[in-house]
């Protein structure tokens, strides 16, 4: 067993019910890098039919000098060494701006990674606190961000513990075995009137339905969500969906030449707006009833 992933979510057959919202009557779809591929007519998700023992070990990608995660992380540790800001994306600055701290003050993330987020979110307030997969990212999470990171899974969270007013998974369900597991497991954590944050790639977006990078395909995303799809498990876990952002048409992603794209622009537009050529991000908050 990957030991990424909790042992309950293996239960799941990810080639008779859909991992996103547990409908049983999936469809065939074109495979993807060797994977078979489904898809659901109720939430209008796709997932690649695998075994849990398919999936990546990450821990040996974030311990890899040649692998672009580990490089990444490394100059992103070294920048806050030397006093720099963590990088965010411009949604989780938002987040940020937008929720401020209330009641306890406390945050969870889950998939944490090196801990930027966490960082920021200290800095700015929160008691914030980091749930992550990988032993060797939850170790630089914690030098990084100064907060207490657990390793573990979602679905690896004990049934009682601490709760939280708002619990944040940005790139992370479209990695895990089980995803409507994992949710449902943090949002017992979510205090009532607390919020859940999501951020998962979009899959109207050219460049999440056909990834020019191997990350972007099975076995490492092996979920993919449309604006239905996050809506509708968001309702059936009884939360109250309060924003939900497709990143219009593809701009960043188009071109690495910003004049390039500023050419392209009439086109990219059109293609967002009338060919559903979507960006490749989707954002969701959510409220738990009071």
């Amino acid at each position: 067993m990957n030991e990424m992933t909790d042992a309950g979510a293996t239960k799941l057959d990810r080639g008779k019910r859909c991992p996103i919202c547990h409908h049983d009557r999936p469809m065939p779809k074109p495979s993807m890098n060797g994977f078979e591929m489904r898809a659901c007519p109720r939430c209008r998700g796709r997932w690649a039919v695998c075994a849990v023992d398919d999936l990546p070990d990450y821990d040996a990608d974030y311990d890899d000098g040649d692998h672009d995660v580990y490089q990444r992380y490394q100059r992103e540790l070294r920048d806050i060494l030397a006093g720099g800001q963590p990088p965010l994306y411009w949604f989780q600055q938002r987040q940020l701006d937008r929720i401020t701290p209330f009641g306890r003050r406390r945050l969870l993330e889950i998939g944490c990674g090196n801990g930027m987020f966490l960082l920021a979110a200290r800095r700015a307030g929160w008691e914030a606190e980091g749930l992550e997969a990988s032993p060797k990212a939850a170790e630089l999470a914690r030098k990084i961000s100064e907060c207490p990171v657990l390793v573990a899974t979602a679905c690896g969270l004990p049934g009682e513990g601490p709760t939280y007013e708002v619990v944040s998974g940005f790139e992370v369900l479209e990695h895990v075995y089980d995803p409507l597991a994992d949710l449902r497991a943090v949002i017992k954590r979510l205090v009532p009137g607390g919020m859940l944050t999501l951020s998962v790639p979009n899959d109207r977006s050219p460049r999440v339905r056909k990834p020019p990078d191997p990350e972007g395909r099975p076995p490492y995303h092996i979920n993919f969500y449309q604006p239905q799809t996050l809506a509708t498990v968001l309702a059936d876990l009884g939360l109250e969906l309060v924003w939900l952002y497709e990143k219009p048409f593809a701009w960043s992603e188009s071109h690495p030449s910003v004049r390039v794209r500023c050419l392209m622009l009439p086109w990219l537009v059109l293609a967002g707006y009338c060919l559903g050529r979507k960006g490749s991000r989707l954002v969701a908050w959510a409220r738990k009833p009071a």
